[in-house]
Formats: structure tokens, C-alpha cells, sequence
């Protein structure tokens, strides 16, 4: 097991790609803080994780776009394990909106959700690992970070700015030993995201085709392994990087 022991800190944990990690995460033996902002759905992944030997885990409510919220959440994790190995920045929403149709507060809520809450969070837990004098920080951006896709400007640009935060915290922290990387999935199944597509079957087809792999990402199967090699040691000289998961999508942009 690659983390065994590992306390790791999961936003967004109650459902998508934030509980196949915390699954994943699981299985390799780390110790789980699982937050969310509906406290029942990280209750549930919780009780689906059930009792390992050894390990254990702590579901939690937070809203990542609280200042207090997220200071309160690092101190039940370190008042509940005494340290935090790994945070991962997963929280996050996606809706449709034109420019020109887009409200101020549809922009602001994408804004605080994917940038100010990683941003926050990733505050709060640098003091710890740097006491600890080793963390590793992984934010989990999209291809939209690259690709600019129509009636999504502002998750676009909250995902293009997640993409720097994480470069500039990896400069920042390096003298630390805390290593700052990002993972940017394409298209990704079993998600509340994925809804919408899913709903419309020729527009799931169109998009399949135009992937040169032909499939979506799958969580368990191409996230959640991604993940945790970047909280391994395996990556202990690598910082600042964005890994896409977009099934050579970009070959043909």
C-alpha cells in the first residue's frame, strides 16, 4: 500500500470524483478527512469505506468558500490525527452560462467554489506540513484550464487560475518539502457533471467520437490511480505540474 498511514484531507468527498478518491485512497491504506458541504453524502461514503484495520476516517461538513469553515476543518483533522499528510483540493461545480446571459452571481459562486476554496484551503493546511517539514498538495483543475469552452467562461476561468495557484504554491512551498500538483480530467463519468450529457445520448456520442481513445474518464479506473502517485513518494522530485486525464483530446483541439 502506497499510503498507508497517510492522513489525507479530501474536499468535496461526498460523491464523484472526491469519493472515488476517498475510496481509492482507502484502499492504499491512508487515514481519511473527508469534507463536504452536505455532511449526510460524506456520512454515507464514510459508512461505504466502513472499518479497515488500522485506519480510519472522519467525515466532516465544510464549506471551502468559508474562511472559518475551512480553518475549523484543519483543526478537527489535526485535533483528530495530529497531522495532514496530504490535501486534496477536489470541490467544485460546473453550470452553463453564456457572457453575455451570465449573472454576477453565477460568476462569483464558480469563482469562489474552484479558486477561492483551494485557495483557502491550501492556506490553512500549509502551516501544518510546513511544521511537519513534508506535505503533498494536489488540486484538481480540468481540461478547461487549457481549452475554452462555449457558455463556461467562468469555470474556465477559475479552473485557468487553479492551474497557476498551484504553480505559484509549488515555488513558494518547495523549500518546505511540500509538493504542489494539479490533475486536469477531460470528460468525466459518474459525476453529478456528467449528468447532463448522459441525459442527452447524441451529444454523448458526439463528444465520445471526438476523443481519440473513444471512452470518457472513468474515476476509479483513470483518476484515482493518477492521484495517488502524485501523493506517493514516487513523485517526491516533481512540483508544480498539471497532469490532463482527457483521452488525447487536445491531440485534435
Amino acid at each position: 500500500m502506497k499510503l498507508k498511514g497517510k492522513v489525507t484531507l479530501i474536499t468535496g468527498a461526498g460523491a464523484g470524483n472526491g469519493r472515488a478518491m476517498a475510496l481509492g485512497f482507502s484502499q492504499e491504506g491512508a487515514h481519511l478527512v473527508l469534507a463536504d458541504i452536505d455532511l449526510q453524502a460524506v456520512q454515507r461514503v464514510a459508512d461505504e469505506i466502513g472499518d479497515r484495520e488500522g485506519q480510519r476516517v472522519l467525515p466532516l461538513r465544510a464549506n471551502v468558500t468559508s474562511k472559518q469553515d475551512v480553518k475549523l476543518m484543519v483543526e478537527q483533522a489535526v485535533n483528530a490525527f495530529g497531522r495532514i499528510d496530504i490535501l486534496i483540493n477536489n470541490a467544485g461545480i460546473r453550470k452553463f452560462s453564456t457572457i453575455v446571459e451570465m449573472s454576477e452571481e453565477e460568476w462569483d459562486e464558480h469563482l469562489d467554489i474552484d479558486l477561492k476554496g483551494p485557495f483557502l484551503c491550501t492556506q490553512a493546511v500549509a502551516p501544518v506540513m510546513i511544521k511537519q517539514k513534508q506535505g503533498k498538495i494536489i488540486n484538481i483543475t480540468s481540461g478547461a484550464a487549457e481549452l475554452p469552452l462555449h457558455a463556461e467562461a467562468h469555470y474556465c476561468a477559475a479552473k485557468a487560475g487553479l492551474k497557476m495557484l498551484t504553480q505559484v504554491a509549488a515555488l513558494e512551498l518547495a523549500p518546505h518539502n511540500i509538493h504542489v500538483n494539479a490533475i486536469g480530467p477531460g470528460i468525466v463519468e459518474d459525476t453529478g457533471m456528467f449528468k447532463d450529457i448522459e441525459a442527452n445520448p447524441e451529444r454523448m456520442e458526439q463528444l465520445r467520437n471526438i476523443i481519440p481513445l473513444n471512452r470518457f474518464c472513468n474515476p476509479m479506473r483513470d483518476l484515482v490511480p493518477v492521484a495517488v502517485f502524485l501523493a506517493s513518494s514516487d513523485t517526491d522530485y516533481m512540483t508544480g505540474q498539471s497532469v490532463y486525464l482527457e483521452g488525447g483530446l487536445f491531440l485534435v483541439r
